[in-house]
């Protein structure tokens, strides 16, 4: 806009040149449809080179000629293709569903990819997490078996700290469907919800209190300094809300103290704007531990999480919070996935504490020996060595003695190094069999053995102080033996195998992966829709033969595929057919009832182009023939490359890579056979297979359509169309006069010229190769009056030299006269 001057000077006023540069489009860039074990169905999906490829959709070429061709594509010069991966409509992927610890269905991971690969995704639970009775981790990876019966874990994925709540930041839906490569997940929302109605967060305090209030008091006061004047502070959150810290006094005895620190959390929530109220209590028998209580702060919300609060803090010397020896139970670590291997139980329930209660005292525990039942190892794993857990009592530093009625158990921080102590016990004297370690306050036994369903059928028990295995303990047998329990197994299987999915009461609705059969014609055009919805644009189209496909199949695919090539200005690389030997020579291949003739019939012929004999190449380690499509396309796209598209893919430089002949051998006669029926011959030569023709399936003698007879005149005819039709966007809405029509004759012109100085027309001069007119005589007032401006461009473009005719003469000596 002008510049608004209103004092002397000098002023700087910006304009745009008003000049539009129009950028060619990509030439070589190619969409292949077909089969594979692996990748998305119906899904195109960009790659830049082999390696990326095999990632995606692996190397196995038993679905048809998908992974041959691509990899012929990139190997003869290929850049870019678009892949979609496609399959008839039994194809399915791969699912299980996935049961909490009491065995209600919560989570179904279904594997991404379709087919029987997906029975190879195993999935392990573990609740090895900052905050074990609230968040799991999920471990997922393929479990391939090789020939010599070597396993190995492919795909490995890793996801830390999830949770099953939806309003969490660590949703697991929203973290591994971002994430993973190998399967999504879906909570069951109703049964969730169900799980977690009206069930309260919870934070416990870690020490062990007294059963009389004076008692339970009096440790309270010693641990605070005895100093009633004195005030103490914690951080709390409640159900993910931002932490506050609260104030509390020490109080003159428990009823108070609890009371008074119940009001202070529940005032500083109201004064901070959030949400919930809590509860303070020292939790009361058959709730609690035997012998003692636990402290807890209890929340009708998710969950109550508590931190230190400097200097005066309180929350380490009650052992509040999971890194101060705390045990935090948020509502919704109930509809958890139940964690793979042995793993015992802690859920706050009525019997659930309980099971701690000798584990954490110093004369109760004791142990003769632990027994490991083993039935894969032919016989158990025993510990009978006798020793005693030592003791960290929760008086320590204090002159406390609590009264004679008191029994004084001491804190779960005796309870993690006990069963820390166990783990390492286990894991030392089981064969190198088992890994033991602890997740907090759960003792987690996982099998080092192969099979998903490993450890299914062991048991922990032992004698002495307490049987780890009996009703009440850390194990909790089934009251019927359908019934769910702590034994799950190794790893839960995505899937079926064998016929069945895997073992255990935690897994269920498993659906078996399925590869599909080969796709229809319905299928293909899916996949157009797919491709015209989410690629933006490519240039060369093709379709490998997919296994069990037949020649009538492939036959009805050609003409809408070059329809869609067409719409998309694109073009298609026919395969010749192939069934039962067929095109054996060059005399089928034209042959007026089987041959090239009847195969034109619905394809749109100057978007197409058809090569033959097929190719000889190494597959899988075995040499076969494969059709050329995906051969020549990489060869276009090495031509482009080095010549321009302008330049006939043919010739002596057009050697195809990676083959190793042809399936049939064809002489110059033959040759001479089908070039007139525009099928182009694969010849071998001197310097290597090579392509050694250039025309369209409009390019026969006789078609009526000269102007688009050869490959190279149809793609350069395309390239000036995509990006002329792309480059000259900046007109639409424009006014409609000399002023747009020039700037379009100087974007177009630029554009032309640019093609002929690199050598793409014929004609010495410009004005020989090609004009651009836009003016008044191309739009009328008619025209305008419709909202139409016309762009007329011509060029000359340079046709291959099919036939190089040598004339030699003699020349007679001189008679003298």
């Amino acid at each position: 806009m002008p510049v608004q001057v209103s004092y002397p000077g000098v002023y700087i006023d910006e304009q745009l040149s008003g000049s539009n540069t129009i950028t060619p489009v990509s030439t070589s860039t190619a969409a292949f449809i077909g089969m594979a074990r692996l990748g998305r169905l119906d899904t195109p999906t960009r790659v830049t080179n082999l390696t990326a490829f095999q990632k995606l959709y692996g190397t196995d070429a038993s679905m048809g000629e998908l992974v041959p061709q691509v990899g012929q594509f990139f190997l003869n010069g290929g850049s870019t293709a678009w892949i979609t991966r496609i399959a008839d409509a039994t194809a399915a992927a791969a699912a299980v569903t996935l049961a909490n610890e009491a065995g209600q269905p919560v989570l179904t991971l279904t594997a991404l990819d379709a087919g029987t690969d997906g029975n190879l995704i195993r999935a392990e639970i573990d609740y090895d997490t900052p905050n074990p009775e609230s968040s799991f981790n999920l471990t997922l990876y393929r479990r391939v078996v090789g020939p010599t019966g070597t396993v190995t874990r492919t795909g490995l994925e890793t996801f830390t700290d999830l949770s099953i709540n939806p309003a969490s930041g660590r949703f697991i839906e929203t973290v591994v469907n971002a994430n993973s490569a190998l399967v999504s997940v879906a909570v069951n929302g109703p049964a969730v919800a169900g799980i977690v109605a009206g069930v309260e967060g919870v934070s416990f305090s870690g020490l062990i209190f007294p059963v009389l209030d004076a008692d339970a008091h009096t440790a309270i006061a010693l641990r605070f300094g005895n100093n009633p004047a004195a005030t103490r502070s914690i951080t709390i959150s409640l159900d993910g809300q931002p932490a506050i810290p609260v104030t509390f006094a020490q109080e003159v005895d428990l009823p108070t103290f609890l009371t008074g620190l119940t009001n202070a959390i529940n005032t500083r929530l109201t004064t901070s704007g959030l949400i919930g109220t809590v509860t303070v209590t020292l939790r009361t028998q058959p709730n609690s531990v035997t012998g003692g209580r636990l402290l807890e702060i209890r929340s009708a919300g998710g969950g109550v999480v508590v931190s230190a609060a400097p200097p005066n803090d309180a929350a380490s010397l009650l052992q509040l919070g999971v890194a101060n020896g705390g045990l935090e139970i948020s509502r919704w670590s109930r509809a958890r996935p139940a964690p793979t291997g042995l793993v015992a139980h802690v859920h706050g329930a009525a019997d659930d504490l309980q099971r701690l209660r000798s584990l954490a005292s110093a004369t109760q525990g004791q142990l003769a020996s632990w027994t490991l039942t083993d039935p894969a190892f032919g016989a158990n794993h025993t510990q009978a060595v006798a020793f005693t857990f030592p003791a960290q009592p929760m008086y320590a530093g204090t002159t406390f003695v609590p009264a004679a009625a008191d029994t004084v158990v001491g804190s779960l921080l005796n309870v993690r190094q006990n069963l820390g102590l166990l783990a390492t016990s286990i894991a030392a004297n089981s064969a190198n069999r088992w890994s033991a370690r602890t997740q907090a306050l759960r003792l987690a036994l996982t099998p080092r053995f192969e099979g998903s369903d490993a450890g299914f059928d062991s048991r922990l028990t032992s004698a002495g102080g307490f049987d780890i295995g009996a009703a009440g303990e850390l194990f909790e047998p089934p009251a019927l033996p359908t019934d769910p329990t702590a034994y799950n197994v190794r790893a839960y299987t995505v899937g079926q195998t064998g016929g069945a999915g895997g073992a255990g009461p935690f897994q269920s609705a498993s659906v078996a992966g399925n590869n599909g059969g080969f796709p229809q014609l319905a299928d293909y055009e899916a996949a157009f829709a797919a491709i015209d919805r989410e690629v933006d644009i490519f240039n060369i189209m093709v379709l490998p033969r997919a296994l069990g496909q037949s020649d009538a199949i492939r036959t009805q695919l050609w003409g809408p595929a070059s329809a869609f090539c067409q719409q998309r200005r694109a073009f298609l690389i026919v395969d010749p057919p192939s069934d039962n030997n067929a095109w054996a020579d060059v005399n089928q291949a034209t042959d007026p009832g089987t041959g090239i003739a009847p195969l034109r019939i619905g394809i749109t012929l100057d978007h197409a182009a058809i090569y033959w004999p097929r190719l000889l190449a190494v597959v899988d380690g075995v040499q076969r023939a494969i059709d050329p499509s995906g051969t020549q396309a990489g060869l276009y796209a090495r031509i482009d490359s080095s010549r321009g598209v302008w330049k006939a893919p043919a010739g002596l430089e057009a050697n195809l890579l990676g083959v190793l002949g042809v399936e049939h051998r064809m002489t110059d006669a033959d040759n001479g056979i089908i070039n007139p029926q525009a099928v182009n011959a694969l010849r071998i030569f001197p310097n290597g297979i090579v392509s050694w023709g250039a025309r369209t399936m409009a390019g026969f003698d006789n078609s009526g359509n000269d102007d688009f007879k050869y490959v190279p005149v149809r793609r350069l005819t395309l390239l000036i169309e995509e990006s002329l039709y792309r480059g000259l966007r900046f007109a639409v809405f424009e006014p409609n006069d000399e002023p747009l029509w020039a700037r379009i004759r100087l974007a177009a012109g630029g554009f032309m010229n640019n093609l002929f100085r690199q050598g793409a027309f014929k004609g010495a001069k410009s004005s020989d190769a090609y004009f651009v007119k836009c003016d008044a005589e191309t739009t009328t007032q008619n025209d305008i009056d419709l909202g139409i401006v016309n762009v007329v461009v011509g060029f000359a473009p340079l046709k291959p030299a099919e036939f190089v005719i040598v004339v030699i003469r003699q020349i007679a000596g001189q008679v003298q006269v």
